[in-house]
C-alpha cells in the first residue's frame, strides 16, 4: 500500500519488543511498527488522516477492531 511519507526524522533502532510492520522502499525507513506485548499498540510515521479511501479506513478499522476485541 502507498503512504504519504513527508517526515524528516525516522526510527533508527527499535525499542524492546517493537516489531516493524511496514517500511518504505528503497530506503527502508520504518513507516509502521507494533509492540509485541500484552496490550495493543501500533505506531505509524505517516499521516493516515490525509489519505483518501480504503488506505485510511483500513488503519482505523484495525484500531476499532482491537478495541472491541
Amino acid at each position: 500500500a502507498k503512504t504519504n511519507s513527508i517526515h524528516h526524522q525516522a526510527v533508527r533502532r527499535l525499542g524492546a519488543d517493537l516489531v516493524v510492520e511496514a517500511w518504505s522502499e528503497p530506503d527502508r525507513i520504518v513507516e509502521a511498527l507494533r509492540w509485541n506485548g500484552p496490550s495493543y499498540l501500533f505506531g505509524v510515521q505517516w499521516h493516515p488522516e490525509k489519505l483518501a479511501g480504503e488506505a485510511r479506513l483500513a488503519l482505523f478499522r484495525a484500531l476499532l477492531a482491537a478495541g472491541a476485541g
